[in-house]
């Protein structure tokens, strides 16, 4: 994460949400880090399990860093990710849930367990021309996940990179 040629910021210890970018798509819930609270988005439920995310990013975005965690006891699931501009590249187009406690709780406040950076991850994006949706889709039961703290560079290396962080959400 972070600081690789080109990006302005290192963003894995970032948890509130970039001014320009949206979480929606899936149920609005808060990721509870040591008694602060995010904003999140968490894909399915303990009866349907399944479900999507979206993230809106702006035009000429290169990155996109966010924290993404599995169910408790559901990781190991993959999280496939499409854009809704065929012309754009997704580079890294799936990932792979951490297998370990991850997140649990009731209601729409989930407690976030095990090691942070472990939910740090990053998408090189090319060709993004517009404002662009990405899509977080799982297909079964039990693959519940949240996703929170998702932030972007915008540029390209031969114009220089201007980093969006961060509002207040907690």
């Amino acid at each position: 994460w972070g600081n690789a040629t080109g990006d302005a910021t290192d963003y894995s210890s970032t948890h509130t949400t970039g001014n320009n970018v949206t979480l929606s798509g899936g149920t609005s819930s808060k990721v509870n880090i040591s008694s602060t609270e995010y904003t999140a988005q968490k894909a399915g439920t303990a009866n349907s399990g399944g479900g999507s995310i979206t993230i809106k990013i702006p035009a000429n975005t290169t990155k996109l860093y966010f924290h993404m965690a599995g169910w408790n006891r559901e990781g190991g699931k993959s999280i496939s990710v499409t854009s809704n501009d065929a012309n754009v590249s997704v580079y890294s187009a799936s990932f792979t849930t951490v297998a370990d406690a991850g997140i649990s709780g009731t209601s729409t406040t989930y407690t976030l367990s095990g090691t942070i950076s472990n939910y740090s991850e990053s998408i090189t994006l090319s060709n993004v021309t517009k404002e662009t949706t990405l899509t977080f889709a799982n297909g079964g039961k039990n693959e519940r996940f949240v996703i929170w703290g998702a932030n972007v560079n915008v540029g390209t290396p031969a114009t220089g990179y201007i980093s969006s962080c961060c509002n207040s959400l907690a």
